[in-house]
C-alpha cells in the first residue's frame, strides 16, 4: 500500500515543523543533528479488522544526497508511532498544534527493524502491523530514524519509484476450511 501523510522534524529546528517528503539522518554538519520521518498508511482501508497478520514489511528508495543507493553507515530503526500526529504541525517536540510528544522527536511504540539494505531499505513491520491490526495500537503510522546520526539518509516520498510501500501478507477473519 501507499504513503498516505509524511513528514519529517529535525532536532536542530525543535520547534519548526518540516516539509512534506520525508528524511532521515543527517550529512554530518554539525555532527549528531537528529531526523525523524514519520510515514502514514491507511492499514484500516487494506487490511480487515481481526486478520491474522503473516508479513508486514516497509520498503523505500533511500538514496543519499552523494547519489549513492543507500547509506551503508546507517542502520534504519525506528517503530510504530504511539501518538496521533498532524503533519500540517508536527515538530520536533509537538505532535499536533495543541499537544507534545511525550518523548522529543516522537513517541515510539512497537519496534520496526531493518532486515535488508542492499539499495533499498526493507524493514520486517510484522508486529508493529498486527498490533495495530489488533486495536492494541492505533495506526498513527511509523517512525523511522538512523542509528548513526553522521551520515546522510533520505527517503524519497515524491517520485514514483521512491516512495514507501507497506506490504502486508494476512489471513482474513472468518471460518477456515
Amino acid at each position: 500500500m501507499s504513503i498516505t501523510a509524511d513528514q519529517w522534524c529535525t532536532i536542530d529546528s525543535p520547534d519548526s515543523g518540516g516539509c512534506e517528503g520525508a528524511m532521515v539522518g543527517t550529512d554530518g554538519d554539525p555532527p549528531g543533528v537528529e531526523h525523524r520521518a514519520l510515514l502514514g498508511f491507511d492499514i484500516a482501508a487494506e487490511v480487515p479488522s481481526g486478520s491474522e497478520i503473516i508479513d508486514a514489511t516497509l520498503s523505500f528508495v533511500a538514496p543519499d544526497p552523494g547519489g549513492d543507493p543507500f547509506c551503508v553507515f546507517c542502520t534504519i530503526t525506528g517503530g510504530a508511532i504511539a501518538s496521533a500526529w498532524d503533519p500540517a504541525y508536527v515538530t520536533w517536540t509537538e505532535r499536533t498544534s495543541t499537544q507534545s510528544w511525550t518523548s522529543a522527536g516522537g513517541d515510539i511504540g512497537t519496534a520496526i527493524t531493518l532486515i535488508d539494505s542492499f539499495g533499498n531499505a526493507v524493514l520486517d513491520a510484522t508486529d508493529a502491523v498486527a498490533e495495530i491490526v489488533s486495536g492494541a495500537e492505533d495506526n498513527n503510522g511509523f517512525l523511522v530514524k538512523s542509528d548513526n546520526e553522521d551520515f546522510a539518509l533520505a527517503i524519497d516520498t515524491w517520485s514514483l519509484n521512491g516512495k514507501p510501500q507497506l506490504a502486508i501478507t494476512y489471513e482474513p477473519p472468518g471460518p477456515r476450511l
